[in-house]
C-alpha cells in the first residue's frame, strides 16, 4: 500500500468507519461496537480532595485522616482499574477496526497479556509530552501568581476580592488563553503518539523500549508528513465533534419539541377529569424514559463513529509506512485473519 498523505486518508478512513458501524444496520450491533469504542476513551481518573485540619477539633482529626486515606485508595483502586479498562478496549478497537471484525470477544481476548504494557506505555507518553509542554506553562504561572498575590490572605490581613479591573480582567484572558493552548498541543501529541505506538504493540508484541523506538523511526522517517497529519487529525476530529455535538442537539430538541406539542394538546384535552390526569401522567413518564433513551443512545452512536472514524484515520495514515497493517487492511473483510500467529 502505497503512503497516504494526512488528507488522501480522510475518505477511506471515513468509508471504512461507516461500513464496518453501519454494515447492516442492526441496532445492538451499532450499540455495541459503539459501547467499545467510548470504553476505549476510559483513562485514569484519581479525584480527591481533603480541606486542612487546623479548624477542625482534634478529637475527630484521624478520624478525617483515616477517612481521607480510605477514598484516596479507593480513587486509586478505581483509577486503575479504569486505566486498565480503557487500555484493554482499546486495543479491542484497534482489532476490530483493522479486521472489520465486529466480534468483540476474540479481538478482548487476544490482548489479555499486554494490556498493562500499553497502559504503562500511554502513562509514559502522557507524562513525557507533559514535561515536554511544561516549560510553555511558566508564563501563565508567572502571570497568575502576580493576578493573586495581592489578594493570598495574609496574617491579620483577610482576603479581599478586588474591585472589577479591566488590565487584570485582560490578564487573566491571557492566562486562561495560554493554558487552553498548551492543553491542545497536548492533545495533538498525544494522538500522533497513540498513532505511532499502538500498532506496533498490538501487531509486534514489541517490548516497552522497542516501542518507543519504534515510534521514534516513524516520527523522524517523515517529520513534515507527520507534522501535518497530527494538525490535521485533531482539525479533522475538533470539526467533527462541533458537528456531532449540533446534529445531536438537533435530534434530541426536535423529538421534545414534538412530544412537549402533542402533550400540550392532550393536556387541553384530558386535564378536567381524575382520569385523565392519570392517563397524561403515565403517557408523560413513558414520553420521558423514551426520550432519555433515545438522548443517551443517539449519543453513544454519534460519538462512537466519531471515535470510529479516529481509529480508521490512524490505521490508514499509518499502514503505506508500516507493512503489518497494511496488509489486514488490504485484506477481505468477508472472513478476517487472525492478528500474527503468535496470538493465537
Amino acid at each position: 500500500m502505497n503512503p497516504y498523505t494526512a488528507t488522501e486518508a480522510i475518505a477511506p478512513a471515513w468509508q471504512h468507519a461507516k461500513s464496518l458501524l453501519f454494515r447492516d444496520r442492526r441496532p445492538g450491533r451499532i450499540l455495541k461496537l459503539s459501547l467499545v469504542a467510548l470504553g476505549a476513551q476510559l483513562s485514569f481518573t484519581f479525584n480527591t480532595s481533603f480541606r486542612g485540619t487546623n479548624d477542625v477539633p482534634h478529637g475527630i482529626q484521624p478520624m478525617l485522616i483515616a477517612l481521607a486515606l480510605v477514598l484516596a485508595a479507593v480513587s486509586i483502586v478505581i483509577g486503575v482499574g479504569l486505566l486498565y479498562l480503557g487500555s484493554r478496549l482499546q486495543l479491542t478497537l484497534f482489532d476490530i477496526v483493522l479486521l472489520r471484525d465486529d466480534r468483540v470477544a476474540p479481538a478482548w481476548e487476544r490482548h489479555g497479556y499486554h494490556t498493562w504494557r500499553w497502559a504503562g506505555i500511554k502513562l509514559v507518553g502522557i507524562f513525557a509530552i507533559g514535561l515536554v509542554l511544561s516549560p510553555l506553562l511558566i508564563p501563565a504561572f508567572v502571570g497568575m501568581f502576580s493576578l493573586f498575590q495581592g489578594i493570598i490572605p495574609t496574617p491579620g490581613h483577610p482576603t479581599q476580592v478586588p474591585a472589577f479591573h479591566w488590565p487584570a480582567f485582560r490578564a487573566l484572558l491571557v492566562v486562561f488563553a495560554q493554558v487552553i493552548a498548551v492543553l491542545l498541543l497536548f492533545s495533538v501529541f498525544y494522538r500522533l503518539f497513540l498513532t505511532v505506538t499502538l500498532p506496533v504493540l498490538a501487531l509486534e508484541n514489541l517490548s516497552f523500549g522497542s516501542v518507543f523506538r519504534r515510534a521514534w523511526q516513524f516520527l523522524t522517517s517523515e517529520p513534515d508528513a507527520m507534522a501535518g497529519y497530527a494538525v490535521l487529525q485533531f482539525v479533522l476530529l475538533l470539526g467533527l465533534g462541533m458537528a456531532v455535538l449540533f446534529a445531536w442537539a438537533l435530534a434530541v430538541v426536535l423529538p421534545a419539541a414534538v412530544v412537549g406539542l402533542a402533550g400540550w394538546a392532550l393536556w387541553s384535552l384530558l386535564h378536567g377529569s381524575i382520569a385523565g390526569s392519570f392517563v397524561l401522567g403515565a403517557l408523560a413518564s413513558f414520553a420521558g424514559l423514551v426520550l432519555l433513551a433515545w438522548t443517551l443512545l443517539s449519543y453513544v452512536v454519534m460519538v462512537g463513529f466519531t471515535i470510529f472514524f479516529a481509529e480508521a484515520y490512524a490505521q490508514y495514515f499509518i499502514a503505506g509506512r508500516y507493512a503489518p497493517v497494511a496488509h489486514y487492511l488490504q485484506a477481505s473483510p468477508v472472513q478476517p485473519e487472525p492478528i500474527l500467529g503468535f496470538r493465537d
